[in-house]
């Protein structure tokens, strides 16, 4: 007799190493064909901070498996499981040193498993639960094994034995899809863009299934461009694919998964035609990306193969409906075609019905919250009495199916069960939560202080969740209005304060975790932020427990209360250990409060946020004593609308290389806009510290009109190409960007001047890349797409070195004599990472970077459509004789992370070197372009530990008067603060007539402590 049915997926605590384990079925095909789910091995995930890893497996065995490469056997009987044989083995399929164990079950079937030692009691859980039918172990509970691990004899090692890699192309795959169903966007995005590149040599098929997943996953993170590049890849491999039934299910994938793409994008009409092309669905066995990785247990009960299949193929055409039908609504509702989303999504739900009644709750919990949130969000469109009552219900539905409680009445699925792994599903919870707090606030039943309640339970673990991306910006909007009108108080400023902080923009939220990526390889701070991924989980885990008690009193209230504030402490204590390292410190984000900004400002300082919703944006503006809270005038539609007609009049147009006349007016409307009713303070502050948001985190604050007489004056006077009387913000006032509020407090409380014994060191002009031919030429480069080191080399030919000249000039205006130089053929991205030149890095306080930056985009070469990340410019060496790739030309941004440096500031120069606009275009060229290609690239230098960073956001022109502006900014940088010597090297171009447009001057901008100087004073260095 068998076993219960396993799971398809299930939690399985933690490991040794406290890490989060989960273990997964394996769909497989052998000579055998398609194996039942019965005969299925499960592999077993743990996902530290960084990434997922298979550290384990469990299967049935049809025969005796080789023990060549084991040690001698210890017989002992296991807790749960019986008499079992234990070896340490070299085993091949996880590449590794592991622990096997193996036994027979009363019914005679032979089991095995095999693991990593830190996960040996996670597998033996997994055995349990799987081959004997146990119920699965508490999500956060630690396994650990029922035997003495040290008592187990030593094992066989890896001599003549082919290892594999521990993390398939099939498990990278299911790990990316279910952090994509339970909305952890972030963790999706980087589990499979780090398998692209792990497993491109993979078959066809996978390839495929990888790129649709992966273009779903940028798409869901605005990331748009990468996402048609995805999809447009899946395309070109579906077009050299054999003919298969697999083939044209990914097909059908391809066409499902741009019309959500082009949701996303709010494109309701092209959505719509996508969607409504002629489907068909020919019953294969899978769906590449979603189905085969959720629970069937339809093999389980048909009476024969042929039957297993034909029930498969329903389910999968019902699942494929139930998307394609609930995406289809969404387009309708965005296009206000009430009726007919209403009709698409009554079909959805019909094809749901069938694959939530089969599949385990916990794998398809995400289907039915979506339809029940369409559900509710149809009933608010379509208005009416007790609209927003009926559309609550849904939501609750929605909210009770996610948290594990019951699924009460009136929901789409009532016989639904519930789920048992709630943390998995704790993204799409607290997302729901906030919407249903945002319906909420549109029942005229429920009081304004019952709603702000809502949203503060709903806000309330979002600091918790991490690898999420951003939240509900539509749903969060209400809440910053209804603080705005609510009255005054300390508190509800507070509030209004840490819920700005929860937005957050996609793109920097990859770069955040790509970076952390990086610095986690070091092993004490991938403990510690184990550690905190931990606590967080129990967090999250216990507010929802908390919530289920349905009181505020009584002994199961007051325990798990005790249990979440002992958590809250320890967390705390270890986050303070995280914000003591210089490197993780930089990429730490924990809330900070108005209280620690306002302690940490200097007299005569303002602190000014701004935070993009959907169709509002919010802003705030701290001094020393007083605080302003408010909603920009205009929304976020008008506010970027000014900003890109600012920034567009302060650049050079490309197409005719003509200057455009400045638009002072918008530019003065702009500023008044985004400082609401603290536009008086900070046009007379002294410094402005200044975390933008969306479009105005391309354009530099200098450049901003604060006196609106001054703007009236400018557009009355008839010399309109004279700007110098206008009063920009940098005639008053010095600024500078603080890439979070933790990031401003780190700059002022925690980061300690540089030590380092030398002034300066010139960095840059790249040589140009070496002409080759033959094999050399044909040499392969190390992207996620296969281009020839002469294509490449081609390509960055293009591009005119930025002369080192100005290198010179700098130090010379610092004071530093003779300065050293790595440049030219020295200046490789390996040389700064693993050359001499790495070595001396962080001898010297200010480091100057003659090169251009690349943003990150999508380069179409003869080969491939090549994606390049957030780059400097480098030396491309040429190839090794045996094809070796010594150079690749750019210094990325994770690369930057890595460098070792101790430095008060990094100047990153790209000066417009009359490349032509045809280059320029190819190029995109990245510090010249806009802060979207800097983000990456600045917040990288941060994380390498440079306390401060210049940079520019558009190419500024060669003219000895830009040579006179960076000299005048370095020689003021001797004594006085940085932010002090940019306003005066500004101003003094502002000063001449025929250089007062920004376009010569506003460029530059500043991120770090302004008030710091760029030389540590003697005295503080030696300390």
């Amino acid at each position: 007799m068998l076993a219960a049915p396993a799971p398809e997926r299930f939690a399985v605590g933690t490991n040794a190493n406290g890490d989060s384990c989960s273990a997964a079925r394996k769909w497989s095909s052998d000579t055998k064909g398609v194996q039942y789910s019965a005969e299925q091995p499960y592999l077993i995930t743990c996902r530290d901070i960084a990434a997922a890893d298979v550290q384990g497996y469990i299967s049935p065995l049809g025969k005796p498996a080789d023990t060549a490469l084991c040690g001698a056997a210890l017989s002992v009987p296991l807790a749960g499981i019986g008499p079992a044989e234990i070896r340490r083995c070299f085993d091949t399929t996880l590449g590794r040193s592991a622990i096997d164990i193996r036994f027979t079950t009363k019914s005679g079937r032979i089991w095995q498993g095999a693991s990593l030692e830190s996960a040996t009691g996670t597998m033996e859980a997994v055995l349990r639960v799987v081959a004997l039918g146990a119920a699965p172990p508490p999500p956060n509970q630690s396994q650990k094994p029922t035997f003495d691990l040290a008592s187990v004899p030593a094992g066989g090692t890896a001599t003549g034995a082919g290892g594999t890699q521990a993390l398939t192309a099939d498990a990278a795959l299911a790990d990316g899809v279910v952090a994509l169903q339970t909305g952890r966007l972030l963790d999706a995005s980087r589990t499979l863009t780090d398998a692209l590149r792990a497993f491109a040599s993979a078959d066809i098929s996978t390839r495929i299934d990888l790129r649709l997943a992966s273009g779903l996953a940028n798409s869901n993170l605005s990331q748009f461009e990468l996402a048609q590049s995805d999809f447009a890849m899946a395309a070109a491999l579906l077009d050299q694919a054999p003919p298969s039934p697999r083939r044209d299910q990914q097909m059908l994938q391809v066409s499902i998964y741009q019309g959500l793409d082009l949701i996303n994008q709010h494109a309701w009409s092209d959505a719509i035609a996508a969607l409504t092309q002629n489907k068909k669905t020919d019953g294969t066995l899978d769906d590449p990306v979603t189905l085969s990785r959720l629970n069937d247990e339809s093999a389980r009960s048909g009476d024969n193969l042929q039957a297993a299949l034909s029930d498969q193929n329903q389910l999968t055409r019902s699942l494929l409906e139930a998307q394609r039908f609930n995406a289809l609504s969404t387009a309708y509702l965005g296009s206000n075609r009430i009726d007919e989303a209403s009709q698409a999504l009554r079909v959805a739900v019909k094809a749901a019905q069938v694959v939530v009644a089969r599949y385990a709750p916990d794998n398809i919990v995400w289907l039915r919250t979506m339809i029940e949130r369409q559900q509710a969000r149809i009933l608010m469109r379509r208005g009416g009495p007790g609209a927003a009552s009926q559309a609550l219900v849904h939501l609750n539905c929605a909210v009770n199916a996610l948290s594990g409680s019951g699924t009460g009445g009136g929901c789409l699925f009532p016989d639904a069960k519930p789920v048992s792994d709630t943390f998995q599903n704790a993204p799409l919870l607290a997302d729901t939560r906030l919407e249903r707090a945002s319906i909420a606030s549109r029942d005229p039943s429920i009081s304004a202080q019952q709603v702000l309640a809502n949203y503060r339970a709903a806000v309330e673990s979002l600091p918790q969740l991490t690898g999420t991306g951003y939240v509900s910006l539509a749903a969060l909007e209400r809440y910053f209005v209804l603080l705005t009108k609510a009255d005054a108080s300390p508190s509800r400023d507070e509030e209004f304060f840490r819920a700005m902080q929860m937005v957050g923009e996609p793109a920097i939220a990859r770069e955040y975790t790509q970076l952390q990526k990086v610095i986690s390889a070091d092993g004490k701070i991938a403990e510690l932020l184990r550690k905190s991924a931990l606590l967080n989980r129990q967090l999250v885990r216990l507010r929802t427990e908390i919530a289920n008690v349905g009181a505020t009193s009584g002994p199961a209230f007051d325990a798990l209360e005790k249990e979440r504030q002992e958590a809250e402490n320890e967390r705390e204590r270890i986050n303070s250990q995280l914000l003591a390292d210089n490197r993780i410190g930089a990429l730490q984000d924990e809330p900070a409060t108005i209280a620690e900004i306002r302690e940490a400002l200097a007299p005569g300082e303002v602190y000014l946020k701004l935070a993009l919703l959907k169709n509002e944006m919010a802003g705030i503006v701290i001094s020393r004593d007083k605080t302003w809270i408010y909603m920009v005038d205009g929304g976020a539609s008008k506010t970027e609308k000014l900003a890109d007609a600012v920034l567009t009049s302060a650049r050079v147009d490309e197409a005719t290389r003509t200057i455009r006349p400045f638009q002072v007016s918008k530019a003065s409307k702009l500023f008044q806009a985004i400082t609401g009713p603290a536009a008086s303070a900070v046009a007379t502050a002294q410094r402005i510290n200044y975390n933008p948001a969306g479009k105005l985190r391309q354009l530099p604050l200098a450049v901003l009109v604060s006196d609106p007489a001054s703007a009236a004056a400018y557009e009355g006077q008839r010399a309109k190409g004279d700007y110098s009387k206008v009063t920009f913000l940098s005639r008053t006032t010095e600024s500078d960007i603080a890439l979070s509020p933790r990031a401003f407090l780190r700059t002022r409380k925690e980061v300690t001047p540089s030590n380092a014994p030398g002034k300066f060191l010139g960095i840059g002009e790249n040589a140009m890349p070496e002409v080759a031919s033959g094999t050399t030429a044909d040499s392969k480069m190390p992207f996620d797409c296969a281009i020839t080191y002469g294509t490449w080399a081609n390509y960055l030919g293009r591009i005119n070195p930025i002369s080192s000249r100005e290198i010179g000039l700098a130090a010379a205006a610092l004071g530093a004599d003779n300065p050293p130089e790595i440049v030219r053929g020295a200046f490789t991205d390996t040389n700064l990472l693993n050359g001499s030149a790495g070595a001396q890095l962080d001898q010297y306080q200010v480091l100057h970077f003659a090169t251009h930056g690349l943003p990150e985009t999508q380069v179409d070469l003869p080969q491939c459509r090549l994606h390049l990340p957030p780059a400097l410019l480098t030396t491309l060496a040429a190839p090794s004789s045996n094809g070796q790739v010594l150079s690749d030309g750019l210094l990325s941004f994770d690369e930057v992370a890595k460098l070792n440096l101790n430095a008060n500031l990094v100047v990153l120069s790209a000066c417009d070197t009359g490349a032509g606009a045809s280059t320029q275009a190819a190029l995109k060229a990245g510090v010249e372009s806009s802060s979207p290609a800097l983000d990456g690239l600045v917040r990288s230098f941060i994380t390498a530990r440079a306390r401060a960073v210049l940079a520019t956001f558009w190419a500024v022109p060669v003219l000895k008067e830009t040579d006179e502006l960076m000299a005048r900014f370095y020689s003021e940088g001797r004594t006085a603060g940085m932010a002090k010597s940019l306003r005066v090297a500004q101003n003094q171009m502002i000063d001449t007539r025929r250089y007062s447009h920004p376009y010569y001057w506003g460029a530059y901008f500043l991120v770090g402590d302004g008030g710091k100087t760029m030389l540590t004073p003697v005295a503080v260095a030696q300390k």
